[in-house]
């Protein structure tokens, strides 16, 4: 969306490689997902399936979980500890909604792939983050 702040990466400092970024906003985003009960029907009447649209916006944040394990997670992949990445912390909820924290990346001792993250930062290949949730009871609405 043009203008939009949403999962920028911003404030670079080199001393604690760390970055502030805006991990979500109340901004709807167009989303897609298969529905294997959408589209044409089949000769025997069955739905064969179609990738639908819809938008999503976030509304409300309970940090619980994440106070007691703040890790930052590389491609949201939690099945081995080498995608710990770094930390988040400095959590905020400003009035609109969104969602700011600062991540602090994981030394190279502790996850050499932080070297290759720093790097794609730094030549601005890697721009943004995208936060992981639980829906809790969905509203389709």
């Amino acid at each position: 969306m043009p203008g939009s702040r949403s999962y920028a990466i911003k404030d670079w400092n080199a001393v604690d490689r760390s970055f502030r970024v805006v991990a979500s906003t109340p901004t709807p985003l167009k989303c897609s997902e298969w529905d294997p009960t959408a589209g044409a029907k089949d000769a025997e009447g069955r739905p064969m399936g179609a990738m639908v649209e819809y938008w999503e916006a976030l509304e409300g944040w309970d940090f619980t979980r994440f106070a007691k394990n703040n890790l930052i997670l590389e491609s949201h992949d939690s099945s081995n500890s080498d995608h710990v990445i770094g930390l988040g912390s400095d959590y905020v909820v400003p009035p609109d909604g969104s969602l700011e924290l600062t991540v602090t990346l994981a030394s190279l001792a502790a996850n050499a792939r932080t070297g290759v993250l720093e790097t794609r930062i730094k030549e601005g290949l890697l721009r943004g983050v995208s936060v992981g949730w639980n829906y809790g009871d969905r509203s389709d609405e």
